[in-house]
């Protein structure tokens, strides 16, 4: 299957959603995995990507890290590898309240600026939801953050 004659395959099918996860293993070592159903499958890239030749067959078709794992989120600043939710968990605890901000203390727009929108993108929503808020303090966890559709999280490995 898909030209992987000595893998031996790990399957999870959720048949409700419509959601097939194969992971193919030589051994111990994944090798190659696939995620697949009718709308986009929620992963994260990163995490899996660093799965390849390292993970527990669990880990894998979860798509996700593990509870008690950090999850960076869907990259943002591809040049320092600066996830959503690690810049949106700044912006949360009040540490980054501008992209300037962001930049000194994760890297992130500092280097070519093509992710500089998106951070504004980000700190706009956030100030908006505040105000919203009045004095409420602000959300500890990104997951809190209601972001624009074009933020969520969806892929495929391909």
């Amino acid at each position: 299957m898909f030209g992987l004659p000595q893998a031996n395959p790990s399957v999870l099918t959720d048949r409700a959603k419509g959601l097939v996860r194969l992971a193919f293993y030589d051994g111990e070592r994944l090798i190659a995995a696939l995620f697949a159903g009718p709308d986009p499958v929620a992963l994260s890239r990163d995490h899996l990507a660093a799965q390849i030749s390292a993970a527990a067959p669990g880990q894998v078709l979860a798509g996700v890290p593990g509870a008690g794992q950090p999850d960076p989120g869907p990259v943002i600043c591809a040049c320092l590898n600066v996830g959503r939710n690690t810049i949106l968990t700044a912006i949360a605890s009040g540490a980054a309240r501008s992209v300037t901000e962001i930049g000194v203390l994760l890297g992130a727009g500092g280097s070519c600026g093509s992710c500089r929108p998106e951070l504004n993108a980000l700190l706009s929503r956030f100030r908006m939801r505040e105000a919203a808020e009045g004095s409420a303090p602000p959300p500890r966890h990104p997951a809190d953050l209601t972001l624009p559709p074009h933020f969520e999280m969806h892929g495929s490995v391909k």
